[in-house]
């Protein structure tokens, strides 16, 4: 017994080795295929993109001297604010190229022929910029050349080949994933991939969306994981959404990410609103670059699993 426990003891350790030299030789062989990383370039300014709760905040796009650097905001693709922004349209014409329209990142088979038409109606309306959150929506867009699309950061860009295949597929910008940490951030961020890549710095995190109804919870329930950390259950269109009850933020590393060559970040204030008490303490924080309490950077300093 003892000679066959010895036996595969070191059978075991003999096969270890043997899969860590092949795991370290296809790693070293994907890496020679990456594009080559640079010395970060520090941009001599940045620009911010605010994702707005609804049409109102649109008002705010008249308003010069609100935030020191440019700006533009990204409106949630609903029927109302649609509505919204076409009654508006001859206030609006300016400010065009300053509005991103955000694709929903679940559309449902029966309501993707009404999608298609309001994308057709608001490109015939001369507006071009839309952000996409799932793989699908790039068939919505088959005049690419007509298009500027960005990828949100449900399109999970968490390595350059990602970056590029985002772009291959139409789009002239990707975002970073939320789920993301500092050092694979830089190696992304070095390399060369034809585009600036944006980065999140604020949001509300859905960590999980489903069809399932859960009738016995409170709108608003919180709930505490095994991990300690606490979710809270917001139900809306039929469909159960659990958020992370501590926003994301990344308020006080912004110098470092300007130090890794990032000019452009996203603030998300779809559920604070623009111009709210909220939306204006989180846009003071991040202009100050100063941590914003009662919020995470989840992955961003603990690294990825």
């Amino acid at each position: 017994n003892e000679v066959r426990r010895d036996f595969y003891a070191a059978l075991n350790h003999q096969v270890e080795a043997a899969l860590a030299e092949q795991r370290s030789k296809r790693i070293a062989d994907v890496v020679a295929g990456l594009l080559p990383a640079l010395p970060p370039r520090v941009p001599d300014r940045t620009a911010l993109t605010v994702v707005a709760r609804g049409s109102r905040d649109l008002a705010s796009l008249e308003d010069q001297a609100m935030l020191p650097m440019p700006w533009r905001i990204i409106l949630p693709l609903t029927p109302a604010n649609v509505d919204a922004v076409i009654k508006q349209e001859a206030g609006l014409l300016a400010q065009q190229e300053r509005i991103l329209w955000d694709l929903p990142a679940l559309i449902f088979e029966g309501e993707w022929r009404s999608y298609q038409a309001v994308v057709g109606r608001l490109v015939k309306q001369g507006y071009c910029h839309f952000r996409l959150n799932n793989l699908s929506h790039f068939l919505l867009f088959t005049d690419n050349a007509t298009r500027k699309l960005l990828s949100g950061p449900w399109l999970y860009v968490l390595n350059s080949q990602a970056g590029l295949a985002v772009l291959e597929l139409g789009a002239q910008q990707f975002t970073l994933s939320v789920e993301d940490d500092r050092t694979n951030m830089a190696a992304i961020l070095a390399r060369e991939v034809g585009q600036d890549a944006t980065v999140v710095v604020y949001a509300p995190i859905d960590l999980i969306t489903s069809r399932i109804p859960m009738r016995s919870m409170p709108q608003g329930a919180v709930l505490e994981t095994d991990s300690g950390d606490t979710v809270r259950l917001d139900f809306e269109d039929g469909l159960t959404i659990a958020c992370a009850e501590r926003d994301f933020s990344l308020s006080g590393q912004l110098h470092e990410l300007r130090g890794l060559g990032c000019r452009e970040f996203i603030v998300d204030l779809s559920v604070a609103g623009l111009t709210s008490k909220r939306g204006s303490v989180v846009l003071a924080a991040l202009l100050a670059d100063e941590l914003l309490p009662d919020t995470s950077s989840f992955n961003f300093e603990r690294g990825l699993a």
